[in-house]
């Protein structure tokens, strides 16, 4: 399930922290009308596993220190699930807070409305994707490294991510084979600046290839690390 949330900014402009701002509008919409799911997501709980991601679609003028400056007043937020209980009950939440501002540091936010958007049907083993929220692979040895593409361990850790993803919120068991490959075909490397921490990350178009059901949970789920604070969301361009 992916939902979108269309809404207007106050001014043309957004800090390169603005996932932070958003992270604290989802959790003010949760604790508003799905408190439970507040309390399992964030309340007094550290490193829990999230069951959807989220991008931030806006247009960049250009980039002033650390601010981008924007083309216009226009945002768009996406939020995408594997569960559909869960994307309902995120619809319900984000739902009730229409027309209503939030503020996003010196900024605020209104969504003023919300969208499903159409479901697609993924038949062959291999698409062309194009990601609408950067790619983190963290490394599991460093987990305040993230590695690039050119990292020799870049497929392998982002497989065995995916894999534990999976076997933690209970999509398959131990001896489920889970196999995907990604290719470069315009691949962009970008710096992430996130809670003061400057991170390696993905930007681009890509070949993605593997069974369609791995291939359909990875565009509904995301791809990645971190991927409720609004990173690894991917559209597929070609191929579904």
């Amino acid at each position: 399930m992916r939902i979108c949330i269309s809404g207007r900014l106050s001014k043309n402009s957004l800090t390169f922290e603005f996932r932070k701002a958003f992270i604290s509008y989802l959790k003010h919409a949760l604790m508003t009308q799905e408190e439970s799911l507040y309390e399992t997501y964030y309340k007094n709980v550290e490193g829990i596993l999230k069951e959807f991601a989220t991008a931030f679609i806006f247009g960049v003028e250009k980039v002033s220190g650390d601010v981008f400056e924007l083309k216009n007043n226009d945002l768009k937020v996406v939020i995408t699930t594997a569960d559909m209980a869960i994307g309902i009950r995120l619809y319900n939440a984000v739902v009730n807070q229409l027309k209503k501002s939030y503020p996003i540091f010196d900024n605020t936010f209104t969504a003023t409305y919300l969208t499903f958007e159409k479901e697609p049907l993924i038949l062959k083993d291999s698409i062309e994707i194009k990601f609408l929220s950067p790619l983190l692979v963290r490394d599991v040895l460093d987990h305040k490294k993230y590695l690039s593409i050119e990292d020799d361990r870049f497929s392998a850790v982002l497989l065995a991510n995916t894999k534990e993803q999976m076997l933690r919120l209970c999509k398959i068991t131990p001896e489920t084979s889970v196999y995907f490959e990604i290719e470069p075909i315009r691949a962009k490397r970008i710096v992430v600046k996130h809670y003061d921490q400057r991170i390696d990350g993905l930007l681009g178009s890509y070949r993605l290839s593997g069974p369609p059901s791995i291939l359909k949970y990875l565009y509904d789920a995301g791809m990645g690390s971190r991927k409720s604070a609004g990173f690894g969301v991917f559209k597929i361009t070609k191929g579904a």
